[in-house]
């Protein structure tokens, strides 16, 4: 996450300066590269904005061994004849399309 911030922080000055080119190019309702880069900073803004909170908030959790389970375990399920393997992750690590 302190990688992509960093990333969005570099990248704002050059779609700032794209907004400000564009914004000369005429009328702005009509002006494409206006509507294009003024869009594309809001969401480079907003995702600044989300990355800041989470680190903000977010806490390192030390896995230590244990028998319970907790965030960081890796475990094994059997059921029937299948077995399931699963580790246990936050919600924003969780990625349920991959399983």
């Amino acid at each position: 996450m302190e990688e992509e911030l960093e990333a969005l922080r570099s990248e704002r000055p050059a779609v700032v300066n794209e907004v400000n080119i564009a914004r000369g190019m005429g009328d702005l309702k009509e002006n494409g590269a206006y509507q294009a880069n003024k869009e594309k900073m809001r969401n480079i803004d907003r995702r600044i904005t989300h990355l800041e909170l989470m680190l903000r908030r977010s806490t390192v959790v030390e896995k230590t061994d244990s028998a319970e389970v907790q965030l960081g375990s890796k475990i094994k399920v059997d059921f029937l004849t299948k077995q399931f393997n699963y580790q246990i992750v936050g919600e924003n690590e969780a990625n349920p399309k991959e399983g």
